[in-house]
């Protein structure tokens, strides 16, 4: 597991605790498959029915006032958190509260199997947590001209100071100090966006957002990085490339035919915990046509007015 050490200022002289980060949180379909894995003859469908029905039971068994206690793992008890002036008060109908509580069986198997990696003593800089266009709210999507907003700690700047700002880097590595600011909040910042003059093109679409800041007044230049955003991919009869990482002139999809007018869409990929990745295509705003497996070769997308064709490269290829 990852650490971070932090600083505990409450106590006189300061001194540190270890903070421990998440590398992956999982939830019913990435533990259904994990037991999938450990005994292949349960389904990962039948893992996550389990699943939910144990959830159902302790739900209702505790409510209905009895104790859960899995040996070694963990308990589960209903609690009354309430405060009664006199015995005869009436017990709020919402009282009950869920108490768990973890046996030192439990503590020991995981000690003897955890591994630590100290990510170090962080420095206060810029840190970007998310990133979306105000209009229609989608994550790490930015267009031009649009309001996009950042929150995170530390990134509002003195704009007084010029080495100070948010600027935006393209996969052609122009980098455009961004100055309509719209708000400028220690963990809030909106700005407009502006592509400069040369922005890449099509299908090079991915941005890097830079924080920079400084905390005194003749402190050191502290910066984050928000990677990546991505803008608008235009396909024509030109450019038929979609998903391209980086400057890559090439991507994994390929528009085969458009004949259909103009008009914006949203293309959505999802890599599923069995490892497959499903395609849908919608309007801009509004609900996505329905997802479709990926298999390579030609595949066709519903959800416009017209059917879209896309060409799916062999991963082997």
């Amino acid at each position: 597991m990852d650490t971070n050490v932090r600083e505990n200022k409450l106590t006189t002289p300061p001194s540190y605790y270890c903070q421990t980060t998440a590398e992956e949180t999982l939830g019913n379909d990435e533990v259904a498959e994990l037991i999938h894995t450990l005994n292949p003859t349960i389904t990962t469908a039948q893992a996550k029915t389990v699943l939910q029905n144990f959830q159902q039971v302790v739900t209702e068994q505790v409510a209905d006032g009895k104790f859960v206690k899995l040996k070694n793992f963990v308990s589960f008890m209903p609690r009354l958190q309430v405060r009664l002036d006199v015995p005869t008060d009436d017990i709020p109908p919402d009282a009950v509260k869920v108490a768990a509580k973890v046996p030192r069986q439990f503590n020991r198997a995981v000690q003897n199997i955890a591994t630590y990696e100290r990510l170090g003593y962080p420095s206060k800089a810029p840190e970007v947590v998310t990133g979306y266009e105000t209009t229609t709210e989608y994550p790490r999507f930015i267009r031009e001209g649009y309001p996009f907003r950042l929150t995170g700690k530390y990134i509002g700047f003195d704009v007084a100071d010029e080495d100070l700002g948010i600027f935006l880097v393209d996969a052609d590595d122009n980098e455009i100090e961004q100055d309509k600011i719209a708000l400028n909040d220690p963990s809030k910042v909106i700005i407009t966006a502006d592509f400069g003059g040369e922005p890449a093109v099509s299908p090079n679409v991915e941005k890097t957002i830079h924080c920079r800041n400084r905390y005194t007044r003749h402190g050191t230049l502290r910066e984050g990085s928000y990677e990546y955003v991505r803008s608008m991919n235009y396909i024509a009869s030109d450019q038929l490339e979609m998903f391209v990482a980086g400057s890559d002139a090439t991507g994994p999809v390929q528009a085969v035919q458009h004949d259909a007018p103009a008009e914006d869409c949203r293309v959505e990929a999802i890599l599923k915990p069995d490892d497959t990745i499903t395609l849908a295509i919608g309007p801009y705003t509004g609900e996505m046509g329905p997802p479709v497996s990926v298999t390579g070769g030609d595949i066709v997308l519903t959800g416009l007015a017209v059917d879209v064709t896309l060409n799916i490269a062999d991963q082997d290829a």
